[in-house]
């Protein structure tokens, strides 16, 4: 078991250094409090314990991020035969990555190690009858006094105002003996982490500067929603090539969108033609600009650029490929502001 944790993360370690670094960067920072519960042998009987830490998250690349948690973990479990329980009290030090999904809303697989050191560790006598016995520390015949753990989960994101994580926790250095566990119990994490720095009009212009900016040396790719008398896709790559150059660009077709949406680069699509201004609205002409996710850009974005009908042209249509030019000029020098 322990050579698996080791290899995965050894692995994952190993190609996000091997990727390409990205100037995205985002910083989470905030409290866990946590449930704690010890998987124990059957003759021992896990209690739900509790822990609270302090974490920062650090975004290198838009997918991944740099984890670190430091704080305290209570756990506990008894022993019904012996009718004793054992309280561990520990600090923590979790380091480790995380690897964001696009496709589930940035939620992310989480790997950490995590070195802990036992400052207390108890051992009650429950009592039988009238009898009891002293308090016994066990901190003082503990051979594992210093664990180190692996820790493997799941981050489900909240629009990154909080996230749940739900894990699990192997102690390497974990060994049994005399009815107790001497070392840190394996036990299943769930967390709560709660980004104090989340401020949704500053995180989102951020995002919208961040990813204009990438998009000057990437690609904008185009999704035509024109009437097929407006013109034909040779013309207008030929109104593109003069008018637009805040990035390069590619007209994509509606077999397209699938494939490209689900490139882990993507930044940007446009759409030019028919499309929705905002949600409840008509459809009007215009280029509508969404994010990676097929989703309408919201301001400070130039989520909408407006087309202006020229006289005598009726219906849903451009009306001829006359005006387009100026449309996308004014939709180019929007993306530079």
């Amino acid at each position: 078991m322990k050579k698996y944790f080791l290899i995965l993360f050894l692995g994952l370690s190993g190609s996000t250094y091997a990727q390409e670094k990205s100037t995205f960067t985002a910083l989470s920072l905030g409290l866990s409090p946590s449930l704690n519960k010890p998987i124990v042998p059957n003759y021992l009987t896990g209690s739900m314990g509790v822990g609270l830490a302090f974490y920062a998250d650090y975004k290198f690349r838009e997918d991944v991020a740099i984890s670190a948690k430091f704080g305290n973990s209570l756990l506990s479990y008894q022993n019904l035969d012996s009718n004793f329980k054992v309280s561990i009290n520990t600090i923590d030090l979790e380091l480790g990555l995380k690897k964001y999904f696009r496709s589930l809303d940035n939620s992310a697989f989480v790997l950490r190690a995590i070195p802990r050191y036992v400052f207390a560790s108890n051992q009650d006598f429950l009592g039988r009858g009238g009898f009891t016995a002293p308090t016994a520390d066990l901190t003082k015949t503990n051979k594992n006094q210093f664990t180190v753990s692996m820790y493997a989960g799941f981050e489900f994101n909240f629009k990154e105002r909080s996230a749940l994580e739900l894990g699990y926790v192997y102690s390497l250095n974990q060994q049994q003996g005399n009815g107790y566990i001497d070392a840190v119990p394996h036990h299943i994490k769930m967390t709560y982490n709660i980004n104090f720095l989340y401020r949704k009009a500053n995180n989102y212009s951020s995002l919208a500067r961040e990813t204009l900016e990438k998009l000057q040396t990437d690609t904008l790719y185009f999704i035509n929603r024109a009437c097929l008398s407006d013109y034909t896709l040779d013309q207008l790559d030929s109104i593109l090539q003069v008018n637009y150059t805040y990035s390069a660009y590619r007209i994509i077709s509606d077999a397209d969108i699938a494939a490209v949406s689900l490139q882990p680069n993507v930044l940007h699509f446009a759409v030019i033609g028919r499309y929705y201004a905002s949600t409840g609205d008509p459809s009007t002409n215009g280029i509508y600009l969404l994010d990676k996710d097929l989703q309408l850009t919201e301001k400070p974005y130039p989520y909408y650029t407006s087309y202006r009908r020229s006289m005598g042209v009726k219906g849903d249509c451009f009306g001829g490929p006359g005006a387009i030019g100026s449309l996308v000029d004014v939709f180019n020098r929007r993306l530079s502001r």
